[in-house]
């Protein structure tokens, strides 16, 4: 093998190997940005239904289950259910409302002779939690960069609207041929944060020189906090012959946010006795 194959089989490893390491560290990224979320619901099991037998006159089940809970996921009550099927054709249900430290409950029937054999169960426990879930939302607006005049302005009043923020661009200035200032507001309900925001811009570009077509090219897109309502977007290598100079912009902004709700779920096991 002569040395320039072998140049060429080492580089071809060499790109392999840093191709490897590059999608090794995007999956390790995103895993972890996954868990610093940390939202979603519970993980509920119902681990056992016990016949614990007769007293007095009444017939006694424990229902025990387990909780596993993301850790910006609040566990606010239960709701257990247990039906039990005696000989004789004979049915007793009830329910129970508990707490969020519960992890067991009793149930006591007196409606089933002492002698009547418990046959089969159905139970079921509804678990209401809080939980931070995401969302997303896009807007877009063109402006003339030719002008001076002021291009609208950001409205307001009545209610917002309660799943998702109102996000309104109010202006875009051209501060040299490759970059522009973007500035936007929003407007969002109690219990709606903002996390971050992908600003990008489309930008027309036109030329003094006669005969020279317009020209229409992508910025990249700039990340913004949270707090932040105002941020520049960049062309790269905008053209530089023939007099350009940037006439419009349509500017794209995606706003991530996240927000506290209320949800239920319901976990089912059913059996024999």
């Amino acid at each position: 093998m002569t040395n320039a194959i072998m140049n060429k089989w080492l580089v071809r490893l060499s790109l392999a190997f840093l191709a490897a390491c590059a999608t090794a560290a995007q999956a390790t990224a995103q895993v972890a940005s996954q868990g610093v979320r940390g939202g979603g619901p519970p993980t509920v099991t119902i681990i056992a239904v016990a016949d614990l037998g007769n007293v007095g006159q009444q017939r006694r089940f424990k229902v025990s289950w387990t909780t596993q809970k993301p850790p910006l996921t609040t566990i606010l009550k239960y709701g257990v259910s247990l039906e039990v099927k005696f000989t004789g054709g004979i049915d007793q249900n009830a329910v129970q409302k508990l707490d969020a430290t519960a992890t067991s409950t009793t149930f006591s029937f007196s409606g089933a002779p002492a002698n009547a054999r418990a046959l089969e169960f159905k139970s079921s426990v509804n678990t209401t939690f809080t939980t931070v879930t995401e969302g997303s939302v896009a807007t877009a607006r063109e402006f003339n960069l030719n002008t001076d005049a002021v291009q609208g302005g950001v409205g307001s009043g009545g209610a917002l609207p309660p799943d998702r923020p109102v996000v309104q661009i109010a202006s875009a200035t051209a501060i040299s041929l490759s970059a522009f200032e973007i500035k936007w507001n929003v407007q969002a309900a109690p219990g709606i944060n903002i996390e971050r925001t992908g600003v990008s811009g489309l930008v027309t570009y036109e030329f003094k020189q006669a005969g020279v077509a317009p020209v229409t090219l992508q910025s990249q897109v700039s990340i913004a906090i949270g707090s932040q309502r105002q941020s520049r977007v960049v062309i790269n290598n905008p053209p530089q012959r023939g007099g350009p100079f940037a006439s419009r912009i349509k500017v794209t902004l995606d706003t991530a946010f996240n927000k506290l709700v209320e949800r239920t779920i319901q976990t089912n096991k059913e059996g024999r006795l």
